[in-house]
């Protein structure tokens, strides 16, 4: 009897050792819990503000490919009105050419021709 008494005593030790220490890891557990708490709130405002970077970055793309493709339509209505001008040029010489050839026709034509002679 006092044999079963002093295992009921070791066997209680134990039991309230083990009580002990699976408090003492349920408390452990909990503190581990509320760290991953923690990261998960800082990875999820890392990738927000990773995402809002990310946002802000295709924006400034963005506003830059507008900014180039308006600059392209620039030159080529400057190189379109450059054409036009030189065109007009190219016109007003010609008409110039055409008139001076028929004063020049006109003053010649009372003229004997050098190859009659």
């Amino acid at each position: 009897m006092v044999e079963m008494e002093a295992q009921s005593v070791d066997w209680k030790a134990k039991y309230e050792h083990l009580k002990g220490k699976s408090q003492e890891l349920m408390a452990k557990f909990r503190e581990i819990n509320k760290e991953n708490e923690i990261l998960k709130q800082e990875i999820a405002r890392d990738e927000s503000s990773k995402s809002q970077n990310d946002d802000d970055t295709t924006a400034q793309l963005q506003q830059k490919l507008i900014q180039m493709q308006n600059e392209a339509k620039n030159a080529v209505q400057l190189l379109r009105s450059k054409l036009q001008s030189e065109q007009n040029a190219k016109e007003e010489l010609t008409v110039k050419v055409a008139a001076l050839q028929q004063q020049l026709d006109a003053s010649t034509s009372g003229s004997i021709p050098l190859g009659k002679l």
